[in-house]
Order: structure tokens, then C-alpha cells, then sequence
């Protein structure tokens, strides 16, 4: 692998549109400009991304929330479910890469070093 360094981003916005999913772009572009590998939220808080009933934050590529035009508005409780969901999607994808890139370096002290040899 050439990079072990893994990145996401969180966002907030002034209105529901949009807005809040284009500006987790530019820090995403950056991450994979840098050769960090980027781990999205996905669908994996359908209770407030398929929410119709009010406005909030939540795209696939990384939980955000809606501030208000005065940052008056806190954030919803499923918004913060989603945070706390995606730092722990974050930390066991992190992990998980952390526990193969020590497996391929102990392959590779023990000889085996043609990748896709590798089980």
C-alpha cells in the first residue's frame, strides 16, 4: 500500500441544499490528492439520511449538520448518531487497514515479498 494514511471530513452548513454535501468535496480531493485513502459515511444512518419529516445535514460522503443562517440551529440527535457512527466506522476501517499492513510486513520478513502471493 502506498499510503497507511486514512482521511474523512465532517461539515456544516448554513441551510438545507446542496450546499452540504458539496462542501465535504474540496477536503476529500485533497486527501486523495495527497494519495490518503478516503472513507465515506455511505447509507449508514438511513434513519436520518431517508428523513423527510425536517431539514438536516447527513450525505453519503460524510456527516454534516445545518447551522442556521445565524448559527442559531444545534445539531439533531440523529445528526450526532451519525457522527459518532462514522468516527466508529472511521476507527475500525483505520484498524483494519493497520492489522494488514503489519500482516504484509510480517509476510515480507518472512520472505514472501511478490504481493499477490500474499493470502
Amino acid at each position: 500500500m502506498a499510503s497507511r494514511r486514512v482521511g474523512g471530513s465532517v461539515a456544516h452548513t448554513h441551510r438545507q441544499s446542496f450546499e452540504h454535501t458539496i462542501s465535504l468535496f474540496p477536503p476529500h480531493l485533497q486527501l486523495v490528492h495527497h494519495g490518503m485513502l478516503f472513507v465515506p459515511m455511505g447509507y449508514t444512518a438511513p434513519a436520518i439520511q431517508f428523513d423527510m419529516s425536517e431539514p438536516h445535514g447527513c450525505s453519503p460522503y460524510g456527516p454534516s449538520t445545518l447551522a442556521g443562517t445565524k448559527g442559531e440551529r444545534t445539531p439533531l440527535a440523529g445528526e450526532l448518531a451519525a457522527a459518532e457512527g462514522f468516527g466508529e466506522r472511521f476507527g475500525n476501517i483505520t484498524a483494519a487497514l493497520k492489522v494488514g499492513a503489519a500482516t504484509a510486513a510480517a509476510e515480507d520478513a518472512a520472505g514472501c515479498c511478490v504481493p499477490w502471493k500474499r493470502r
